[in-house]
């Protein structure tokens, strides 16, 4: 029995940790009932603790990088987006689920989009007069020349001489339109002439020339995060004329949002909530999004009420509600005037992203004075109000890939990822103990920004209900695929092993704790040209000839290269045997990089590879006192699930995440992709942390899993895992510091680098020994063939029926992007 600094004991019996669930035969019969409701299909009776985990879809993503060699598997998978030259449709009525519905914690990131405690809704309309909409962010100065208008304004009644009809969408997006064209014209952006064409103005003036709409099929929009489709919404002008009949829009072009009530049928709340989760979708689909804005009119019989909301990563602001008459609706009309005419930045999108303005994809980014192509998205959060991280591969000016990451990160947060990676490359580089292929798997910064933008900016002088985030961006490499993309046992324990020996160099040399390791954050970096070509740690380690062919290769991402040639042209350093060596001193793998090789092709099935942990959103340095639990929950070390109880973040906390990650897969995982040895067991053991938010439960959950796991693996790991159960058994007495756990656990880990490499390698050496052939890269998976449609049953409606297969398929599908879970940050507290 271990203590605590405090002097506390931090260890628990199992009798009073047990207490919590049941065990024993009454336990198993719980798990076969609910097996049972699983199997049967009943949504409403499935037990959320025993739906599995989204784990990393096993994307091969290093694949865009070559895509003459890989441009099959690319265009099948497909990783790089469709067309960017024309918008995208949408078949009607179909019935295809959307990769980013499927999240196995679904519920949970719509409790956190709901949360209207997040919501300021008392600000003053001056806000919009002398500070969201203020003159000097206008194309022109707002006047009220509009006064003196007779057929637009009547001076007896204080109020527009014609108002919406708010329970008709059509009918109030044509008013907004009717006001938003003659307030143009009396500032003279918009002739007088009928026959102008607008569009072509756009050209040479410096403004927005926007339209409110509602038209378009009564279809969700396309690329959302949750099946919404917007009442009215904000869109170019040339977007609506252009559009054909049938075409479903795209989240990516709305640039702002209107929510109308009429006789009191929706609440103050509901709307604010309405334009909240619509502003979520944006959000989820637009790199370039700083804040959204919201426009409400309620009308209540007697008078019409207007509200502006702006969303952004911190909360939301909402002006009191205000009638359309008097100097509230002068206010308004400035509103309008700036929706329909204001430039992309005054409506909440960021310069630096260039986007393409058919579709509202991305094209490129600017950092630090470097424009990158954006390639493809690998993941995007769907939490509005967070980091809302975002992953793209880039690539520079040089034709070499990089990734590229965008968050929201706390005010407050002390440390700054950028630093710390710029802090890891630098000694990486200048450490000559270091073998190449370290290199190769430890981070390397390429451009980053610490401050692009933050939430008070919008804001102004209004008070603060919570901590203000500031927008990073940072490009760094190498690319990796996730480490659900394992070709066998061994590649994938030989990852785990390196990622350790990056942790350890992280911690000695560097001074730093990654903080956050889990299974979305360690990668497998597979030695292909284009991935060798970006390493660079000196300008010798690239001939002349692979520098020309790099700068030679400004190609559009679709476009063969010729990246092969690089493999032959890096030194001799870099390449050697592709047999796995062994050091005898410490019994450790350490694999070489592969071969060079004089062929004009590289293999296309047995590339070789390393691990590596990406993500420093979290890191530290040594001997920093954590208050709270920060990082992804479920691969959390346990000792830091204890609210309010100072800890040292220390290098065993990252061994255990390793330990744990290594758990998830073992459980989880029944082989490489496209093949498959048995089913994963039906148990809440593990999956139910990724279902429970309430910390304290957590840390009991975690420990009581592990015991029994402890007790007897091969009752919970997949077929394809069970030989390595005895080694998860000592892994375990590693990591918690206890032989027998029939009576006594210790939360605190006691984990070593030299003692967790050791059972590492000898569970890779006896996987050696196993007839395993490693799966080929990328894999071939074989495509479900299209089953026609059964009938229905005619209790079941549409809406509930499409529930019940979002339910029904994340139990067996993956999803294209990160996994979500729920994280918790030490400045949030």
């Amino acid at each position: 029995m271990s203590t605590s600094a405090s002097g506390t004991s931090t260890s628990r019996s199992v009798s009073e940790i047990c207490a919590f669930r049941p065990e024993g035969d009454h336990a198993a019969k719980i798990e076969g009932d609910h097996a049972a409701k699983i199997e049967g299909g009943h949504a409403a009776k499935i037990d959320r603790r025993f739906l599995p985990p989204t784990l990393p879809p096993p994307s091969c993503w290093s694949t865009v990088t070559e895509p003459g060699l890989y441009g099959e598997y690319i265009t099948s998978e497909g990783l790089i987006a469709r067309s960017r030259d024309e918008p995208s449709t949408i078949e009607p009525g179909s019935d295809a689920l959307p990769d980013d519905k499927r999240y196995s914690n679904r519920k949970s990131t719509e409790l956190v989009t709901n949360k209207m405690e997040r919501v300021i809704r008392d600000a003053s309309v001056m806000w919009i007069d002398v500070h969201l909409f203020a003159d000097s962010k206008l194309p022109v100065p707002f006047n009220r020349s509009f006064l003196s208008d007779t057929t637009l304004w009547s001076p007896e009644q204080a109020n527009f001489v014609n108002l919406p009809d708010c329970a008709d969408a059509s009918k109030t997006a044509e008013w907004l339109n009717h006001l938003g064209n003659q307030l143009g014209m009396l500032h003279g952006l918009v002739p007088r002439d009928a026959n102008f064409d607008a569009s072509q103005k756009r050209e040479t003036e410096k403004f927005g020339d926007h339209v409110f709409s509602c038209e378009g099929p009564n279809e969700e929009f396309d690329e959302g995060y949750t099946p919404r489709k917007s009442n009215i919404f904000v869109i170019d002008r040339s977007l609506q004329k252009s559009s054909p009949t049938g075409v479903c829009f795209r989240w990516p072009l709305v640039k702002a949002l209107v929510a109308i009530s009429s006789h009191n049928n929706q609440s103050q709340r509901e709307l604010i909530q309405t334009i909240i989760d619509d502003a979520s979708n944006i959000f989820h689909s637009q790199l370039h999004r700083r804040y959204v804005v919201g426009l409400i009119l309620r009308d209540s019989g007697d008078l019409i009420h207007f509200s502006v909301v702006v969303v952004d990563r911190t909360g939301a602001i909402c002006t009191a509600p205000a009638p359309l008459i008097s100097f509230d609706a002068i206010s308004f009309a400035r509103v309008v005037y700036t929706l329909t005419f204001g430039d992309t930045r005054i409506l909440g999108a960021d310069p630096k992203v260039i986007i393409n303005p058919l579709t509202g994809d991305p094209q490129a980014v600017v950092v630090d004075g470097q424009q990158f192509t954006i390639i493809t998205k690998i993941s995007a959060s769907p939490h509005i109000f967070g980091r809302g991280t975002r992953v793209y591969i880039v690539k520079d000016q040089h034709g070499r890939f990089h990734i590229l990451k965008d968050s929201w990160v706390l005010a407050s947060h002390k440390f700054s990822e950028i630093e710390h990676v710029k802090n890891i490359s630098s000694k990486v580089q200048t450490d000559s103990g270091l073998d190449d292929r370290s290199k190769i798997l430890s981070p390397r910064f390429v451009a980053g920004e610490n401050h692009v933008d933050d939430t008070d900016e919008p804001r102004g002088l209004l008070r603060r209900i919570d901590i203000a985030r500031i927008r990073r961006r940072i490009v760094t490499g190498p690319i990796g695929d996730p480490i659900t993309t394992y070709r066998s046992r061994v590649e994938c324990l030989q990852a785990l092993i390196d990622v350790v020996d990056r942790l350890e160099f992280f911690h000695d040399k560097c001074g730093v704790i990654h903080g956050d390791v889990s299974i979305n954050n360690i990668v497998i970096v597979r030695f292909l040209p284009a991935i060798l070509s970006a390493f660079q740690p000196d300008s010798s380690l690239l001939s002349p000839a692979s520098t020309s062919h790099t700068q030679a290769n400004e190609q559009t991402p679709c476009q063969p290269t010729a990246s092969e040639q690089v493999v032959g042209s890096l030194p001799s350093s870099l390449v050697g045997s592709s047999a796995t060596a062994i050091n005898t001193s410490t019994g450790v793998h350490q694999p070489s990089l592969p071969a060079a090789s004089n062929s004009k092709k590289v293999p296309l099935s047995s590339p070789e590879s390393g691990g590596s942990v990406i993500d420093f959103d979290y890191s530290c340095a040594t001997n920093t006192l954590s208050t709270g639990p920060t990082g992804t929950l479920p691969y959390m070390a346990v000792e830091l699930t204890v609210r309010k109880k100072p800890c040292v973040r220390e290098l065993r906390h990252d061994l255990e995440s390793v330990f744990l990650v290594l758990l998830h897969l073992a459980r989880f995982t029944c082989g490489p992709p496209g093949t498959s040895v048995g089913e994963v067991k039906i148990s809440h053991r593990i999956a139910q942390w990724h279902h429970e938010s309430n910390i304290a439960i957590l840390q009991d959950k975690k420990l009581i899993d592990l015991i029994n796991i402890y007790r007897s693996p091969a009752e919970y790991l997949t077929d394809y895992w069970a030989p390595i159960a005895p080694y998860i058994q000592e892994l375990i007495e590693v990591v918690y510091g206890a032989r027998n756990l029939v009576n006594i656990i210790d939360v605190k880990s006691q984990a070593t680098c030299e003692a967790f490499k050791a059972v590492l390698s000898q569970a890779l050496e006896h996987c050696q020994t196993l007839s395993e052939t490693p799966a080929s890269y990328p894999p071939v998976q074989q495509r479900p063939v299209a089953r026609q449609k059964r009938a229905r049953p005619e209790s079941w409606s549409t809406k509930s029926d499409r529930r019940i297969k979002i339910w029904l398929v994340t139990e067996k599908v993956f999803r294209r992007g990160s996994e979500i879970e729920h994280v918790f940050e030490l400045e949030s507290e």
